[in-house]
């Protein structure tokens, strides 16, 4: 209970207000309202609401900021790190998405075609492959057998025969054809490149990726400004993939001789000395790495078919073939044991790459 003692003035009496002078922490006197409260005392001062001293304020060690810093910087990071590598995942599910959507392409020009087109274009006088190719997917071209005027013909579209390459074979071949279908490989006005005139593209190019390339490991973006440029061809780049273009083999570049998966001319693909070597690959059935000499043991991926390949975000294959043999997935013959080839995405499988491809 309250007493009057308790108080710098008389209390009049419990529950009752009282006024007064009080001298505050302020330095001010000042008008004060006591109330009793049983046994509290309610002060409520018009000047400052809280008379009695303040503690003073605690401020951080130099122990816990380091603390602090030390959690704050291992949280970075982490995030980093994981920032880093869902940004490095969605680039490649990016060309995983775009290999898929060209093997759709390709799959769709054997429909309208009959067959899949080959990637060497090389020698056609004498390209026993190219010319029957040609001869069915276009019964009316009548210079299909013809080596020399299809080798003319092939020239005049833009495509230089000497150099031709598994890279500019997808760009081209995707690139449609005239619609006159006595001259598919020319257009019937002013003769452009393959993604120009009066051609309907079966797949939908990003032209600002379609590089023209004047020789191997040399090209500049867009269409030559002139027509004595356009001896070379088109190749197509992944977004994020250092400039080195997908490659497309067709079932004609691999084939089993001696029993054994053996590539043919011209499937070792180089684009530039940097890129490493692409190459078609086969299946290690038994998974031993080895490529096995018992007929039917390892069988090429896509064996009917073809294989579209982009050397991933590192814009390395792998590293060069010294044999004839293939390259060997998962872990075989051939199969850079760097890494190189395990960023590879392809279209033989569902993994955004070959390395998540691994059993």
């Amino acid at each position: 209970m309250t007493t009057d003692s308790m108080l710098p003035f008389p209390l009049v009496g419990e529950g009752s207000a009282v006024r007064g002078l009080l001298s505050h922490n302020c330095g001010r006197a000042a008008p004060l309202n006591r109330v009793c409260l049983g046994d509290s005392l309610s002060t409520q001062c018009r000047c400052c609401i809280v008379c009695r001293p303040q503690p003073p304020l605690r401020g951080f060690t130099l122990v816990e900021l380091l603390v602090v810093i030390t959690i704050i910087g291992i949280l970075v990071a982490l995030i980093s790190v994981v920032a880093v590598n869902a940004l490095y995942q969605a680039k490649q599910v990016r060309i995983k998405f775009e290999v898929d959507q060209m093997d759709a392409a390709m799959k769709s020009f054997k429909q309208q075609y009959g067959a899949y087109p080959p990637c060497d274009l090389r020698t056609p006088a004498a390209n026993t492959g190219l010319k029957s190719f040609v001869s069915k997917a276009f019964p009316r071209y009548n210079q299909g057998l013809n080596g020399a005027q299809l080798a003319a013909d092939l020239q005049t579209a833009g495509v230089n025969t000497a150099v031709f390459d598994p890279a500019r074979a997808l760009a081209f071949w995707l690139s449609g054809f005239n619609p006159d279908v006595t001259h598919p490989f020319t257009d019937s006005t002013t003769v452009t490149l393959p993604y120009t005139g009066s051609r309907t593209p079966l797949y939908g190019f990003d032209k600002t990726r379609l590089l023209f390339a004047s020789t191997i490991g040399s090209e500049v973006a867009g269409q030559p400004a002139t027509a004595s440029a356009r001896t070379g061809n088109l190749v197509y780049v992944p977004a994020g993939g250092q400039g080195v273009p997908f490659v497309y083999y067709d079932y004609r570049a691999y084939t089993i001789a001696a029993a054994n998966p053996q590539p043919v001319s011209p499937a070792r693909f180089a684009f530039n000395p940097s890129s490493g070597e692409a190459q078609p690959y086969a299946l290690d059935a038994n998974n031993n790495g080895v490529v096995d000499v018992a007929p039917g043991a390892d069988t090429w991926a896509n064996a009917d078919s073809f294989q579209i390949i982009s050397a991933g975000q590192d814009g390395n294959f792998g590293a060069a073939v010294a044999t004839a043999s293939p390259k060997l997935f998962p872990r075989g013959t051939n199969y850079d044991t760097a890494g190189a080839d395990d960023d590879n995405v392809t279209n033989f499988n569902d993994k955004a790459s070959l390395e998540d491809a691994k059993p």
